[in-house]
């Protein structure tokens, strides 16, 4: 039995009984997790016209977004369910309830060389799911938050010309399912 709604029509006796089974997929199968807080649903088990329903186990509704990033970064616990609905608000998907998950800590960003001179070539590298890195930016700020740059990413490594001024620049990366990193880089 295939997961998901599955219809099953038997004839008893002269009557016909049509039954719905619904055999829930597993919230891994389900869901990514990623920058150690937020779970993602797979593009798998996106659609025009769903909405999802992200909740504990016992009902309570946490977001009705595409992510769901949990308040206390670093847990995330068990007792997730994700529940996807057609525009009609029935359910299409549902998952299993999560058992704990696996934290997300390999997504690694460096900067080098660090410090770099002015007018040379600064080098980001991201250590992510390539997934991740599609419409990724960096954003440069000078310390005292102005920004002072905007960098598409690359891949996995982004060269970036360090025509800014002698200081300490923040650069955050933001990927496309919304998490961020942040480096301190200093131009000399």
């Amino acid at each position: 039995m295939r997961n998901g709604d599955n219809t099953i029509v038997i004839t008893i006796d002269g009557v016909t009984y049509t039954l719905i089974v619904n055999k829930p997929f597993a919230f891994d199968d389900m869901v990514i997790v990623r920058w150690e807080n937020t779970m993602t649903v797979r593009e798998d088990f996106t659609g025009d016209g769903y909405a999802y329903r992200w909740q504990q186990a016992n009902g309570d509704l946490l977001s009705t977004g595409i992510r769901y990033s949990v308040p206390n970064a670093g847990y995330l616990g068990g007792g997730y369910i994700l529940e996807i609905t057609n525009a009609a608000g029935a359910i299409v998907y549902r998952s299993c309830p999560s058992s704990n998950l696996s934290l997300k800590t390999s997504i690694i960003v460096k900067a080098y060389p660090n410090p770099v001179s002015t007018g040379a070539t600064l080098y980001i590298e991201v250590e992510a799911d390539e997934d991740l890195l599609q419409d990724a930016v960096i954003e440069v700020y000078i310390i005292t938050g102005t920004r002072a740059g905007y960098i598409p990413v690359q891949g996995r490594l982004t060269p970036i010309t360090a025509n800014y001024g002698s200081g300490t620049y923040l650069f955050v990366l933001r990927s496309n399912d919304g998490g961020s990193r942040e480096l301190r880089v200093v131009v000399e």
